[in-house]
C-alpha cells in the first residue's frame, strides 16, 4: 500500500502542477491581444522615430541647399562683376582706338599721305 499511497500522492502532486498551469497558462487569444497591443506600440515608436529622422534629415538638406544655392549667387555675382568691368574696359579701349584712329587720319592729312 505503500507504493500505492506514493502513487497516490505524486499523482495528486502532478494534478496540482497541472492545474496551476492551466489556471496561471496564457491562452492563445491572450498571447495574440498582447502581441498585437506590443507590436501597435513598437510601430508607433518607430514610426515617431522615423518622423524625427525625416524632419532631421529635411532639416540637413536644406542647410545643404541654402548653402549651395548661396555659393552658386556668390559666383553669379563675382562673373556679373567681372563682365561688367570688362565691359567697361572694352567700351575704354573702343574710345581710345578712336582717338588713334582720328589722330592718324590728321597726321597723313597733315603729311598729304594716302592712306592704305
Amino acid at each position: 500500500m505503500d507504493t500505492n499511497q506514493t502513487n497516490n500522492q505524486e499523482t495528486h502532486e502532478i494534478l496540482e502542477i497541472v492545474r496551476f498551469i492551466k489556471d496561471n497558462a496564457v491562452t492563445q487569444t491572450e498571447l495574440k491581444s498582447e502581441f498585437t497591443q506590443q507590436r501597435g506600440s513598437l510601430l508607433a515608436a518607430m514610426d515617431t522615430k522615423l518622423g524625427l529622422l525625416e524632419d532631421h534629415i529635411d532639416i540637413k538638406l536644406e542647410q545643404r541647399l541654402e548653402q549651395h544655392r548661396s555659393d552658386i549667387i556668390t559666383h553669379v555675382d563675382s562673373f556679373a562683376a567681372l563682365h561688367q568691368k570688362l565691359e567697361q574696359e572694352l567700351t575704354a579701349l573702343r574710345a581710345k582706338y578712336e582717338r588713334i584712329e582720328e589722330r592718324l587720319e590728321r597726321v597723313e592729312k597733315h603729311l598729304a599721305l594716302q592712306p592704305a
